[in-house]
């Protein structure tokens, strides 16, 4: 006999939030970022379908449940169009979170919360016309692929991306960077630099010669006019 559906859980009840929701259970194979489309569910509605299982991928647009409470086991988890009055503090509950995907939110600055997610590999922060980045990012000692692409970078970028010396991975895209910090040469793993569309008139920054570890580095649109011997 199947499970009874909670009485009051179901979607659009009066007084009961929906969320939209997409996520993967640890019983289902995954690839990736990837997930299925967005629904209208309630937090009974998610717990009732997950069962005895945990959810190891979760996206959420708008306004966000109680993620310690539905996911706590989550690895993988991306938020959209997040509500400027949003708390993110339970972020921090999510001891086993490997990459976060933030982009196209937080016009006012990264929350500081992120910077306690200390066991993430990736972080995708693009499009939030960030200007500059806290400095707690420096604890993310185990960051791998750091994405910031379309973020307004013009006064220079923040020092602390030197410090996270794990990278291996790193996307400047479309920053409106006009040069790049010594702190950068710290990236003595970096393999991945996309530094494409930006305002580098006065040439190519001398420190990613330094990062002999590249095998890609797309420098498209960039206004040079040459490359430095380095």
């Amino acid at each position: 006999m199947g499970r009874i559906r909670p009485a009051g859980r179901t979607l659009g009840s009066t007084g009961v939030d929906v969320y939209r929701v997409s996520y993967r259970l640890s019983t289902q194979e995954s690839d990736g970022w990837c997930f299925d489309s967005l629904q209208d569910k309630t937090v009974g509605e998610i717990l009732y379908d997950v069962g005895e299982d945990s959810i190891t991928h979760f996206r959420c647009e708008g306004k966000i449940p109680s993620l310690n409470i539905l996911c706590p086991m989550v690895k993988k988890l991306k938020l959209q169009n997040i509500p400027e009055n949003c708390q993110l503090e339970s972020l921090s509950s999510l001891t086993q979170l490997e990459e976060l995907g933030l982009s196209d939110n937080f016009k006012e600055g990264l929350p500081e919360v992120v910077g306690t997610l200390t066991t993430l590999t990736g972080l995708y922060l693009g499009g939030c016309q960030l200007q500059d980045l806290p400095e707690s990012l420096s604890s993310l000692t185990q960051l791998k692929v750091l994405v910031l692409g379309d973020n307004n970078f013009k006064e220079g970028l923040p020092e602390v991306v030197g410090a996270l010396t794990t990278l291996t991975g790193l996307s400047l895209l479309g920053c409106q960077l006009q040069d790049l910090p010594e702190s950068l040469s710290s990236l003595t793993q970096l393999e991945k630099l996309s530094l494409s569309h930006n305002n580098f008139k006065e040439g190519l920054p001398e420190v990613v010669g330094a990062l002999t570890s590249l095998t890609w580095l797309p420098l498209t649109s960039c206004q040079l006019q040459d490359l430095p011997e380095s």
